[in-house]
């Protein structure tokens, strides 16, 4: 980008501001679903500039796959975030927390030793390499140990506070069907709740967990004028 070309603008705003700032958007012509990993709507304004509206993931999680005027009017009354479970999983390390209407009120970081020296998970390395002859057997119990601990605590947390309304999750796609062979709660495995954060996490810790999920409730406008 020259001196002379207009640069992008870029807002952030707040989950309960979505239903505002998305209304405006719409007002400036019509939008249209875009992107694979996050819900993204991109339209052009009245002057020609490119609008490009990320909603809140909390909000895309529980509306995925609208039409941008319908996930508009489904959020317009939308005022309690309700109970959300929310998953970190890496390798030898899991960060759990449970909000209420935004607040934290549950967490707990759960590490096992499950990574090899060379900085490969256990798992992972057998898939590809075959059983190592030291240390195999140690970390492939801690792995297993991990994925039922953070099974067993989710479905304390669900007798405790209740089934969540959305369960936000980062784990690595091969590591679903092992949580779930591990016992994580039918109503978590079965995916109507889950959403996957579309983000990239860095290793799980109360910090991460607080981390992610302020990025969840954070939207994104941007708005790329017309070059002259």
């Amino acid at each position: 980008m020259t001196a002379d070309e207009p640069a992008s603008k870029l807002l952030r705003f707040a989950w309960n501001d979505t239903a505002h700032h998305l209304a405006n958007c719409l007002a400036d012509g019509p939008m249209e679903k875009a992107g694979d990993r996050r819900l993204v709507y991109r339209g052009r304004n009245a002057a020609g500039a490119t609008i490009v509206f990320a909603p809140p993931t909390l909000l895309a999680g529980r509306f995925p796959n609208l039409e941008a005027p319908a996930f508009l009017e489904a959020i317009s009354d939308f005022d309690d975030l309700g109970i959300e479970f929310m998953l970190l999983l890496q390798a030898g390390a899991a960060a759990i927390g449970v909000f209420d209407d935004g607040e934290l009120i549950l967490h707990k970081v759960i590490k096992k030793y499950v990574v090899r020296g060379q900085g490969r998970a256990q798992p992972a390395h057998l898939k590809t390499k075959g059983k190592s002859r030291y240390g195999s057997r140690l970390r492939l119990q801690n792995w297993k140990s991990l994925l039922e601990e953070v099974s067993e605590r989710l479905q304390s947390w669900i007798d405790e506070a209740g089934e969540p309304d959305l369960f936000l999750t980062s784990c690595p796609q091969r590591t679903w069907p092992e949580l779930v062979s591990a016992g994580l709660p039918a109503v978590l495995a079965e995916g109507e709740v889950r959403c996957h954060l579309p983000f990239d996490i860095h290793k799980p810790n109360f910090e991460e967990l607080l981390r992610a999920r302020k990025l969840a409730e954070t939207g994104e406008l941007t708005i790329d004028p017309v070059s002259a």
